[in-house]
């Protein structure tokens, strides 16, 4: 516990003494998953449920699309320019997340709680000159690897002389390939870290990547559900937060019809109670996910210092014996 427990608060202080790692923290929180772990199983679980989601046949149908030629009244030259803008989007959207991912490993493998001085701008941007191709090609090869198993699982969906089959089918199978999925997940964060600390070309980072997890399971796992336990506390910890914010002013104004800035007074307060949650949440994300990629870091830099023994194993080993 130990462990565990000396890494939280060391990044944590990092954290709190770098505002740029915020930013990046953001950035990552958007990734799949939200970049935690024990996370995918809820968030595989709702792309197998949206409509939304290109793993469900209602995504593919005629009706879905028919919205947005509907939007350009048909016109191809207006839906290729739409195209190309979202393709866009998409594209920065993955140089921010991956530039990102270094800048936070890059922070957190140079600094420690008593480094004097800020992580700037450009020790990031030096980084991410360095070191963007091997962490994009780490991140690019395992989400491919993992939302194809993932979109193995949806295949019965696809398959409707299965009948009532098509749920069960498709659950069992999202059972079987999640927990690979996070195992893939798991050895990214620790291929990342070594392209970025260590100089390692990406295809041996995952090598050792893969090595790291199989050597140091239990620790792993358990400092995955530690992970998650606090992402869990500081989820609730922000609702909790926005409803001593703004909720007295809500219930304050339940029953107001004066006119403010031209909006009833109940809407006024209540744009107001959800504009202060988003902001409160924004807080949250960018010190969580930022606290959070810096624990991975140095938990990376404590296993490669050594092996390191689960509190479940020292607890077996300290029972009484029959």
């Amino acid at each position: 516990m130990k462990l565990y427990k000396s890494i939280f608060q060391e990044s944590w202080e990092i954290t709190r003494r770098h505002p740029l790692l915020w930013f990046f923290g953001i950035c990552v929180f958007f990734w799949g998953g939200k970049g935690i772990e024990l996370e995918q199983f809820f968030t595989n679980a709702d792309l197998l449920r949206s409509d939304l989601s290109p793993l469900r046949p209602t995504f593919w149908s005629g009706r879905q699309w028919m919205v947005i030629v509907d939007l350009f009244n048909g016109d191809q030259v207006w839906i290729a320019g739409f195209a190309v803008i979202v393709a866009l989007f998409l594209l920065i959207a993955f140089v921010l997340i991956m530039s990102a991912h270094i800048g936070l490993i890059d922070a957190y493998g140079q600094f420690d709680a008593n480094t004097h001085g800020r992580y700037k701008t450009h020790h990031a941007l030096t980084a991410i000159k360095q070191h963007f191709w091997g962490v994009a090609s780490v991140q690019l090869v395992t989400k491919a690897v993992s939302y194809g198993l993932l979109a193995l699982a949806a295949l019965p969906l696809f398959f409707d002389q299965l009948g009532q089959w098509q749920i069960v089918y498709s659950f069992l199978l999202f059972f079987i390939v999640t927990p690979v999925a996070v195992y893939l997940s798991t050895v990214a964060k620790f291929a990342m870290n070594d392209v970025v600390i260590n100089k390692t070309p990406w295809v041996a980072a995952l090598t050792r990547g893969r090595v790291l997890v199989r050597a140091q399971f239990g620790v792993i796992l358990e400092f995955l559900v530690f992970v998650y336990i606090v992402y869990v506390i500081a989820t609730a910890l922000a609702v909790v937060l926005t409803q001593l914010v703004s909720l007295p002013i809500l219930f304050a104004a339940a029953g107001d019809s004066v006119m403010i800035w031209g909006m009833n007074g109940y809407v006024f307060y209540s744009t107001f109670y959800h504009s202060v949650g988003a902001l409160i949440l924004m807080i949250v994300v960018a010190l969580f996910s930022s606290w959070h990629m810096g624990s991975w870091t140095l938990f990376y830099r404590e296993l490669l210092a050594g092996r390191k023994s689960s509190v479940t194993k020292q607890f077996w080993n300290r029972a009484p014996k029959q």
